[in-house]
């Protein structure tokens, strides 16, 4: 699903906190398989750097 999107979006040189960016597309990759529930819950305890 969102696999290739979130390598890409981890790895692109042009985003700042690479090693951040992966770690949460790790994490991403878990929630989504855990469920949408699971994914909107850490969304709102832990938003993403994107949302600064």
């Amino acid at each position: 699903m969102g696999f290739p999107d979130a390598l890409a979006g981890a790895y692109s040189p042009v985003r700042r906190g690479r090693r951040i960016e992966a770690k949460e597309a790790r994490a991403a990759r878990s929630r989504a398989a855990r469920g949408p529930a699971a994914q909107l819950r850490s969304r709102l305890t832990m938003p993403p750097s994107v949302s600064r």
